[in-house]
């Protein structure tokens, strides 16, 4: 069972260039394939298809610190050096505001490339704390070691720095698609836990930059691992993921902050569109994609 296991996971490897679930990955393939459409991109979807990520807009500052100045206030989880804000009205409503100030028509351009609608299926704000990185080599707090997620390549994220991010914060670090299969073939990579990150960090992006800027990051296809703060610093973030779901756009980009289960303190939108269990399930979501 474990050599089965050990061939199935090279041949990801080899032929997909990430760690993410064979089914996911065909679905992935033939979705690209049939369904996205790249024809008069702009270059951010050209960028995002090509690289995995691309570089959006910059939030203007007043922006950014009207939502600083709630979460002074709002309840807050600490746990194992992460820090998790509750989202109270007035930040859903401001972080709605800068959604549609800056990103809306991003978001219309990628539903012109993935030819559907996209949800938010989940917002957060949360702030990675430093530590003693000795002390804790064996643990791991908010995914330190070099992964892709395990969703469809329909779900994707967008970071906006809350604050200055130096390396000392712990950016993002990943390796764009482009860059893969050297960073494959030079570090040795098997899994999160076995490869030698030092003989790569020139293939490394480091997400590095100014208080308001933005990153549209497909999690699913690039291999990437948040960056540690140096021990008494910290990132502050904020984070958007979106999915495409079945059915034609139509600007309800909101559509699930009020359900039960609301994109404001919960992630199971994402995983419902995302993340779907058995290969029946996911032929069924990808037919859909063309029946709706």
């Amino acid at each position: 069972m474990f050599a089965l296991s050990s061939i199935k996971k090279n041949f990801i490897l080899f032929f997909f260039n990430n760690v993410n679930w064979l089914s996911y990955n065909i679905f992935n393939k033939f979705y690209k394939i049939t369904k996205c459409k790249l024809v008069n991109t702009n270059q951010t979807i050209f960028k995002f298809d090509n690289l995995g990520f691309s570089k959006s807009q910059t939030v203007e500052d007043i922006d950014i610190d009207d939502i600083k100045s709630l979460l002074d206030n709002t309840k807050k989880n600490h746990d194992n050096y992460v820090t998790n804000f509750f989202l109270t009205d007035d930040l859903k409503k401001k972080i709605k505001n800068l959604f549609f100030k800056y990103f809306v028509d991003d978001i219309k351009n990628f539903e012109n490339y993935y030819q559907s609608k996209i949800i938010v299926s989940n917002v957060m704000v949360w702030q990675n704390h430093g530590y003693d990185q000795e002390k804790n080599k064996h643990n791991q707090f908010f995914s330190e070691k070099y992964h892709t997620d395990n969703y469809l390549f329909t779900y994707f994220k967008l970071f906006v720095n809350l604050e200055d991010v130096k390396l000392s914060k712990g950016p993002l670090h990943f390796i764009d698609k482009k860059n893969t299969s050297t960073f494959l073939k030079l570090s040795g990579y098997k899994d999160r836990n076995v490869y030698d990150e030092k003989k790569v960090d020139q293939l490394v992006f480091k997400n590095t930059g100014s208080k308001g800027e933005s990153l549209f990051f497909n999690s699913t296809q690039c291999l990437h691992r948040a960056g540690i703060p140096v021990k008494g610093d910290s990132r502050l973030m904020l984070g958007f993921i979106f999915n495409a779901i079945p059915g034609k756009p139509d600007g309800d980009y909101f559509f699930y902050e009020t359900n039960d289960n609301s994109i404001f303190n919960s992630d199971f939108w994402s995983k419902y569109f995302g993340k779907p269990t058995g290969i029946i399930n996911l032929i069924k979501l990808f037919i859909n994609f063309f029946i709706k």
